[in-house]
């Protein structure tokens, strides 16, 4: 048998192991290398979202406020909501809603309304207000608003959650300072809103 030192003072052998040992440490410094820039290049881009006022199914009318009572008001706002997503990775969107707010303090959530008519046809993704969207990838959603309040509002802001859990708000409407009962003028263009 060939003893070990025999073979660790063989030239050859010794240049064969310190070969395969500096290929195995390239190769694995490469691969790491490699994967790195995969992961930035498939993050590449962000998530763009735009609405549109339109006139919604669920009321057949567009975004209007109702006077109930003296000091009681319903806004209803309908929206087509579509999200671009131009990274190589999925994106989540949580509890997209419209938030009321008056003189910069929050007053109130509206409701996600999630179906509507006797057939009950959901809105939103299914009657969810949360979104995957995946890479590469436009999806468009009808969304249907309901707030009942008797306080004042000034300001309607859009909000969701990211995938961290984080907020995310938008100005979405500024209301003048008394509340009127009727159609709420607004234009009917795709809007970005971050």
């Amino acid at each position: 048998m060939i003893d070990l030192n025999e073979l660790m003072t063989n030239s050859k052998i010794l240049y064969l192991i310190i070969g395969s040992i500096l290929t195995l440490i390239t190769g694995t410094i490469a691969f790491a290398i490699q994967s790195l820039f995969k992961g930035i290049y498939k993050r590449k881009g962000r998530l763009h979202i735009f609405y549109k006022h339109i006139q919604g199914k669920a009321s057949n009318t567009k975004a209007q406020i109702i006077k109930h009572k003296e000091n009681e008001f319903q806004i209803n706002i309908p929206l087509w909501v579509e999200f671009l997503n131009t990274t190589q990775v999925n994106k989540v969107v949580r509890d997209f809603n419209l938030v009321a707010y008056y003189k910069g303090n929050k007053i109130k959530d509206f409701k996600q309304i999630n179906e509507y008519s006797k057939q009950r046809l959901p809105l939103a993704n299914d009657g969810a207000y949360s979104f995957l969207i995946e890479g590469h990838n436009i999806q468009k959603y009808e969304l249907y608003f309901i707030l009942k309040t008797s306080n004042e509002i000034d300001e309607i802001k859009i909000r969701y959650y990211n995938l961290k859990n984080k907020p995310k708000t938008y100005n979405f409407l500024i209301l003048d300072d008394n509340l009127l009962s009727g159609e709420i003028n607004l234009d009917n263009h795709w809007n970005k809103i971050n």
